[in-house]
């Protein structure tokens, strides 16, 4: 499915205009992402959105490229010039207004929140820590972020940084590798995850793709995850939750 960008309140488009994007590559995504884009139509009814039921156009496959499609589907928003993209996964869903998430992303060009006290270091493949030039012992001091919540404003410098450096990543390679480090083991299937070598250094429990690569940008651009309490995971204040229960308001029932 190719969806046209599409906003609840049909405004005019203009180059300072807001787009959410998400992607559920398989079927078994599709509740959770239905719930994302109608909590999205509910509390931040003045952003587009673009949701793919499947993979966008021209985009390799899980299989072949390890979240390619979070890179292709993002582009496609940033081509259409809008002015602050925000990916999120369709793990999360907004249950309040988000305006000071659009404070703080126009305030610093970007918002990308920590993910707890986690570091680069465990989840990092040695094959990722060679495209990023820099050893295991060095990543175990480098705060890892969600790259399932990530905001930029398009026409800032450093938002542009953020999404150029993060292409080159996926470009080179560092996305790919087994969510489950298992040291001596083959490739295999850990649910709809995989698993397999990342490392035989006993501190790395994984690869996290396109999260560690993100991480990694941050540090490189001088900068650290958020910890606003912007999530539900992270405070009793959070306005973004996390795999909320799909419930259909009546007013919203055609919306997809």
């Amino acid at each position: 499915m190719n969806p046209a960008f599409y906003c609840p309140r049909h405004h005019p488009r203009t180059h300072g205009d807001r787009c959410i994007v998400s992607c559920g590559t398989q079927a078994h995504y599709y509740e959770s992402l239905h719930s994302t884009r109608l909590h999205c139509s509910a509390h931040i009814p003045e952003a587009w959105q673009l949701f793919y039921y499947g993979y966008p156009d021209g985009c390799p496959t899980q299989q072949e490229k390890m979240y390619a499609f979070k890179i292709y589907a993002l582009r496609r928003a940033w081509d259409a010039a809008f002015g602050t993209i925000t990916w999120m996964d369709s793990a999360f869903q907004p249950i309040a207004s988000v305006e000071p998430l659009w404070a703080e992303v126009e305030r610093a060009g970007w918002w990308i929140p920590a993910q707890g006290d986690a570091n680069l270091g465990n989840w990092t493949s040695d094959r990722a820590l060679e495209i990023f030039g820099i050893t295991r012992d060095v990543a175990m001091d480098i705060p890892l972020c969600y790259s399932g919540l990530v905001s930029i404003l398009c026409r800032t410098s450093i938002g542009k940084e953020i999404w150029r450096l993060w292409q080159e990543l996926y470009d080179k390679g560092a996305f790919n590798g087994p969510h489950q480090n298992i040291i001596g083991g083959q490739t295999g299937a850990w649910g709809n995850k995989t698993t397999g070598e990342c490392s035989k250094d006993p501190r790395c429990h994984g690869h996290r793709h396109d999260e560690s690569a993100l991480s990694f940008v941050l540090y490189k651009l001088g900068l650290k995850p958020s910890k606003l309490p912007f999530l539900t995971l992270e405070s009793e204040q959070g306005f973004i939750g996390h795999h909320v229960e799909l419930v259909v308001p009546s007013k919203f029932q055609g919306a997809i």
